[in-house]
């Protein structure tokens, strides 16, 4: 198993731009592939040569899994290096799988809490008003002087935005970048300027005001762009130094001397 068998150079330039969203989503990608290579293989046969293949495509993800970490500057992986082939085995993967596992799940649950602090719970009645405004939005641009690329292309942003609608808690980027599409690429061809405008206006202030009512309920704490550090699975003990002997400057009595 190499890069290759799971990623095009196309996909790649597709990750994520935060490091760790990026590395989370090339793992999970990495782990579905290899689940497949590794099961077809199992399928087919179970001698000898199949679990070398496996051990192999377990050994690839390892390597892969290991570099991307470094190259995305996961700093607990730094230090991480891989086995050479004569030095893997079964127990050599567990602990690698369990280790990653380990930090998967400290850097989803970071993103989970960041993700929510730029997010917000829309009540049913800021819903409705928000669709009506989408739907007079969608009038606007019908009558609007544009090329039938850029009407397209609005209606396909607000038909996504609306979808967002139906989650429990609804993206304020993602708002903010709907509305800016809309007004950029309107700009100059809006034949009531002033009207979309003001619908634009609307939609952002009840996300606003939905917002500040869920912050002041929850008291969302400031959560810091800067990473905590991820925790190790467990503790390295210190090699335990045996004490050096020690010199009491007695004599030995049967010294001649």
């Amino acid at each position: 198993m190499n890069l290759f068998d799971v990623y095009t150079i196309e996909e790649l330039q597709e990750l994520p731009d935060d490091p760790r969203e990026a590395f989370v989503a090339f793992v999970r990608k990495a782990e579905d592939v290899l689940k497949d290579r590794t099961e077809e293989a199992a399928r087919h046969a179970s001698d000898e040569e199949t679990w070398r293949f496996i051990d192999d495509e377990r050994h690839g993800f390892m390597n892969i899994v290991v570099a991307a970490a470094k190259r995305l500057d996961i700093t607990e992986f730094v230090d991480r290096e891989v086995p050479e082939v004569q030095n893997w085995g079964a127990s050599v993967w567990r602990e690698f799988k369990a280790d990653l596992d380990h930090y998967i799940t400290q850097i989803m649950l970071d993103l989970g809490r960041q993700a929510r602090a730029g997010s917000v719970p829309l009540p049913p009645k800021s819903k409705e008003r928000i669709r009506v405004h989408i739907h007079n939005l969608r009038d606007c641009i019908d009558k609007a002087t544009l090329s039938d690329r850029k009407r397209t292309l609005l209606h396909e942003k607000l038909a996504a935005f609306e979808a967002e609608l139906e989650r429990s808690r609804v993206s304020i980027l993602g708002v903010t970048r709907v509305t800016l599409e809309v007004m950029a690429l309107g700009s100059g061809a809006w034949q009531a300027a002033d009207i979309v405008a003001k619908l634009v206006s609307n939609v952002m202030q009840e996300v606003a005001a939905a917002k500040a009512e869920d912050d002041e309920t929850r008291r969302i704490p400031d959560y810091s762009p800067a990473p905590v550090m991820l925790q190790p699975p467990r503790v390295r003990a210190a090699p335990q130094q045996k004490p050096a002997p020690v010199f009491d400057g007695g004599m030995d009595d049967d010294m001649p001397f």
